[in-house]
């Protein structure tokens, strides 16, 4: 009995550990999507950028003004500051990706 009741304990730890891990990479690949879409409109032109950066913020702007119509429903429990920055070469072409979470989990 004792062993049923440590495996249902661990296996509930670990698919709990698995869908946070589900849950943040999920919210990284929207921002990499509406954060090189913003980037790609708004910000690609702008010359000299090492690093551009998209806040959650910017993207829920642009849908408050009905420019954009991002879908940021998983990204609700998250502040506005949560963002993303894209590393840009000298051709202003993304290079990498870094994110700044700030999500209730």
């Amino acid at each position: 009995m004792l062993k049923k009741i440590l495996f249902i304990t661990l296996g509930s730890i670990a698919l709990f550990n698995v869908t946070g891990c589900d849950k943040q990479e999920k919210q990284e690949e929207l921002l990499k999507e509406y954060g090189t879409d913003y980037y790609n409109t708004y910000m690609s032109e702008v010359k000299g950028l090492d690093i551009a950066e998209v806040t959650l913020g910017m993207l829920k702007d642009l849908n408050d003004k009905d420019l954009e119509n991002y879908d940021l429903t998983d990204l609700e429990d998250c502040e506005d500051e949560t963002s993303v920055k894209m590393t840009l070469d000298e051709n202003n072409k993304i290079t990498k990706y870094e994110y700044n979470l700030k999500c209730n989990k």
